[in-house]
């Protein structure tokens, strides 16, 4: 997962802590339409499933602009055994669902259409992805209360 070149994106973000602080909240809308869910978030990394527009890397070291620190979409498979047409009508046929997981300092994204991919970040703040032995955006579990106690990673 690189840093993105080329094409310019705009970002637009209401980001919140809610009231149990483990837990934050980030909306983000690109440029393009995407729904953004299950967001997995370091100190200042959101890594963020977007449904049709894959996994968004997003430093939020400064909440009040977020940027894209990298992008990953999956090359589609031309036809797969069980197609959803309710999931997958888009044109470009990726379909990013679960919570990012990251094990070991590698992350693990669902495409519930084209299968597993297991990335290596390297954008702003790789440290802090890499360090992590076990954090995912769905639970306290791993990394995610030592990070939280710390107010580092």
């Amino acid at each position: 997962m690189t840093r993105a070149r080329g094409r310019r994106r705009t970002a637009h973000a209401l980001i919140f802590t809610a009231v149990d602080s483990r837990h934050m909240f980030v909306w983000l809308t690109f440029s393009q339409t995407h729904s953004s869910h299950n967001p997995t978030l370091t100190r200042n990394v959101a890594l963020d499933a977007w449904h049709s527009g894959g996994l968004q890397a997003i430093d939020i070291e400064d909440p009040g602009h977020p940027t894209q620190a990298g992008w990953f979409s999956p090359t589609p498979l031309a036809t797969v055994a069980l197609e959803d047409p309710a999931l997958s009508r888009g044109p470009n046929k990726v379909v990013m669902w679960s919570f990012p997981i990251v094990r070991d300092g590698l992350i693990y994204v669902v495409d519930i259409r084209n299968g597993l991919y297991v990335l290596d970040y390297n954008g702003s703040h790789a440290d802090e992805v890499h360090e992590l032995r076990f954090l995912e955006g769905n639970s306290n579990l791993g990394d995610a209360v030592r990070i939280d106690k710390s107010g580092r990673n």
